[in-house]
């Protein structure tokens, strides 16, 4: 009833994107960007997957590296790369690795790639605000499209929630 509300009892606001049935929280009063998506694609023309989550053995920003590492590609994805990654950046607060690779590993998964999806894929990882991490994997027959979100824990892991798109 007061006419003034006093500064103790006033609460944080946090903006709020509502997309694919899944609800985003900008860390903050008001947001830095957009809320990112795949590049030269309209929200409205995919569907939300459901939720994953896992937990990582790993610090967010190690996760985050892992978009412009090399060798992490060729020894826990098992790919050839058939030149050197290009990295650039498509909008503030956003970085971008793009490479194109060949599926290399002998595991029933890479021989059903090679056959039904291609030999060869065009990977693009957008990194958006250290902790937002858009996924496009091109093959000749089908692309695949996932977002990752990693939040840090206390004990120095890290928790990742995903959302597939189709």
């Amino acid at each position: 009833h007061a006419g003034e509300i006093p500064r103790f009892a006033r609460q944080r606001t946090y903006e709020v994107v509502e997309r694919n049935r899944c609800a985003y929280v900008f860390c903050g009063s008001t947001s830095l960007f957009p809320m990112p998506f795949f590049y030269n694609q309209d929200p409205d023309d995919f569907v939300c997957g459901r939720p994953f989550s896992l937990r990582a053995k790993s610090t967010w920003y190690m996760m985050s590296a892992h978009a412009f590492d090399v060798q992490h590609f060729e020894t826990v994805h098992d790919r050839k790369l058939l030149g050197p990654p290009e990295i650039d950046c498509p909008a503030p607060f956003a970085r971008r690795c793009t490479h194109h690779s060949k599926v290399a590993g002998d595991t029933l998964f890479d021989r059903l790639l090679r056959v039904f999806a291609s030999k060869t894929v065009t990977v693009q990882l957008t990194i958006w605000g250290n902790n937002i991490c858009m996924v496009e994997g091109k093959f000749d027959k089908v692309t695949s499209r996932f977002f990752l979100m990693m939040n840090p824990m206390e004990d120095g892991t890290t928790e990742v929630y995903g959302t597939v798109f189709k």
